[in-house]
C-alpha cells in the first residue's frame, strides 16, 4: 500500500509539472534606465526645486508597453512590460537628471520639503511606433514650473523626441525609448535651468 501511495503522488506531482511546462511564458520585463548627464552638487544656498510625480493620461499610467501601427490607435503587447509604471519610474529619473545641473537642489514634494520653485509634468506619450520605414521610440512631455509661493505660472514647454529602433521588436522599442527619455531629459534640464537664472535665482 506504502507504494502505491508514493507512486500516487509522483504521478500528480508529474501532472502539475506538465502543465507548468504547457502554461504560458511569464512576462519579460524591462528596466527604464536612460543615459544621464554626471551628477553634479549644488551649494547649499541655491534654490530649491521640488519636483511632483509626472500625470500621466489613460492608456499610459500602466506597466503595460504601448505601440501603435495605425494613428490614434493604441494596442498592448501581451507578454512584454515594464517593470513598473511609466509614473514610477520617471520620478526618480526627473530628479537625478536636474541634479546633474548644479545649479538647484532637487526634492521630491513627498518629502514634505517646501520649494522655491514646483516642477510638474506629464507623460502625453510614450510608445513604440511602427511606419513603413521602420519603429520609433517616441516620447512627448509637457513641463510647467510654478512659483508656489505667489501660486504662479512660470514657464510651461512640450518635449518630443523620436528615436530609430534598430529592431522591429518590444526590445528594439524598449532600447529607442530609453534613449528618447534621455533626450527629453536633458532638454528639461536645460530649460528648467533658463528659467531658474532668468528668475535671479
Amino acid at each position: 500500500m506504502r507504494w502505491i501511495v508514493i507512486v500516487a503522488v509522483l504521478a500528480l506531482g508529474g501532472c502539475t509539472v506538465l502543465q507548468d511546462v504547457g502554461g504560458p511564458p511569464p512576462a519579460q520585463q524591462y528596466l527604464l534606465v536612460p543615459e544621464l548627464p554626471p551628477r553634479q552638487s549644488a551649494p547649499a544656498d541655491a534654490p530649491v526645486l521640488s519636483v511632483t510625480r509626472p500625470a500621466a493620461p489613460a492608456g499610459y499610467d500602466t506597466r503595460r508597453m504601448v505601440y501603435t501601427v495605425e494613428p490614434l490607435k493604441l494596442d498592448y503587447y501581451q507578454r512584454n512590460e515594464w517593470v513598473d509604471t511609466l509614473p514610477r519610474m520617471l520620478e526618480p529619473l526627473l530628479i537625478e537628471a536636474l541634479q546633474g545641473s548644479g545649479r538647484f537642489r532637487v526634492v521630491s514634494v513627498d518629502a514634505g520639503v517646501g520649494g522655491d520653485l514646483r516642477l510638474e509634468t506629464t507623460i502625453l506619450a510614450a510608445l513604440q511606433e511602427f511606419h513603413p520605414s521602420g519603429s520609433f521610440g517616441r516620447v512627448e512631455l509637457r513641463a510647467t514650473v510654478i512659483d508656489p509661493a505667489r501660486y504662479r505660472l512660470v514657464a510651461t514647454r512640450k518635449f518630443d523626441a523620436s528615436v530609430p529602433a534598430e529592431n522591429e521588436d518590444p526590445y528594439g522599442g524598449v532600447i529607442a525609448l530609453n534613449r528618447a527619455f534621455g533626450e527629453v531629459l536633458r532638454e528639461l534640464t536645460d530649460f528648467v535651468t533658463s528659467v531658474v537664472v532668468e528668475n535671479g535665482m
